[in-house]
C-alpha cells in the first residue's frame, strides 16, 4: 500500500485484473504518487484496470486528467478500463467532462470485474 498527504493507493492482482483502490484526497500533493503507481500498468499488454474510488473524497482537476489519460494508455495497448463506487459528487464532473464516454463507471466492484472479464 503507497501513502502520499493523504492518499492511500492499494493494488491488488485477481484474476488478470488490476485492482486499485483509492482512498482519501488525490490533491496536487498526492498525484504524482497516483500517476506514479498506476501509470505503469496501463502501458501492458491487455491490461484490465479497475479503479475503486470508494474511499475517494477528493479528485483535483489534474488528477482527473491523469485518469482519463490511464484510460487512453489501456485502450492503445488493447486494454480496458473500468471505474466504481465513484460519488456522487465525483460522478457529476466526470459527467461534465464528457468522460463518461469514454471510461465504463459501475455501482459496484463486482459489476466492474465482471464487465472487465467479459472482454469488454
Amino acid at each position: 500500500m503507497a501513502r502520499n498527504d493523504g492518499l492511500h493507493i492499494t493494488i491488488e492482482e485477481h484474476d488478470g485484473i488490476v485492482q486499485v483502490g483509492l482512498s482519501g484526497s488525490v490533491d496536487h500533493a498526492s498525484q504524482t504518487d497516483l500517476k506514479r503507481k498506476i501509470g505503469p500498468y496501463c502501458d501492458v499488454e491487455d491490461v484490465r484496470l479497475l479503479l475503486d474510488f470508494g474511499d475517494t473524497t477528493y479528485l483535483n482537476s489534474s488528477s482527473i486528467g491523469a485518469i482519463s489519460d490511464f484510460n487512453r494508455r489501456c485502450q492503445k495497448s488493447h486494454g480496458a478500463m473500468a471505474a466504481c463506487r465513484v460519488d456522487s459528487s465525483i460522478q457529476q464532473i466526470f459527467e461534465l467532462l464528457g468522460l463518461t464516454k469514454s471510461i465504463k463507471f459501475f455501482r459496484t466492484r463486482e459489476e466492474a470485474r465482471g464487465y472487465l472479464l467479459s472482454g469488454r
